[in-house]
């Protein structure tokens, strides 16, 4: 599913100009068009994933994991 950048907002309940902001910095994957700004649906979804905070829990268990494997305990 293609969406453009009113959907988008609509979608990820972000501002345009928030948006902008982010196409600009190259930090979303969009596509363009002349001056359109187009979004895949998939790939949002993908990027939003991708920038999952970890929960506490989950960087403990890391360092926990690091720590062991360091130290060899």
């Amino acid at each position: 599913e293609i969406m453009n950048l009113n959907k988008l907002a609509e979608y990820l309940e972000l501002s345009k100009p928030s948006l902008y902001s982010l196409t600009s910095k190259k930090r979303i994957p969009h596509y363009k068009r002349g001056k359109k700004l187009y979004f895949n649906k998939a790939e949002i979804d993908k990027w939003i994933s991708e920038n999952r905070i970890k929960t506490r829990s989950e960087i403990q268990e890391e360092v926990m994991s690091y720590v062991q494997k360091k130290w060899k305990l």
